[in-house]
């Protein structure tokens, strides 16, 4: 597990994959969350209902991930 500052997610490295960011977009647990995350890139924003759910099923996500690691 390795946490990265927000401003630096998008730069390249060999341990990218160990990314908490990461680490959530490969979790398959929560199929709703990846249904938003693709909503969110193709339309690049959500409406307010989704960006709600959006973020607590992210953090939800997140917290599962950390529980484990």
């Amino acid at each position: 597990m390795r946490l990265v500052a927000k401003s630096r997610e998008g730069m390249a490295s060999a341990v990218t994959h160990l990314s908490l960011t990461a680490q959530v977009r490969q979790n398959d647990t929560q199929p709703e969350l990846q249904k938003l995350m693709r909503l969110k890139d193709e339309l690049g924003e959500l409406s307010a209902a989704d960006e709600a759910r959006y973020r607590r099923l992210l953090r939800a996500c997140e917290i599962e991930i950390l529980k484990v690691h």
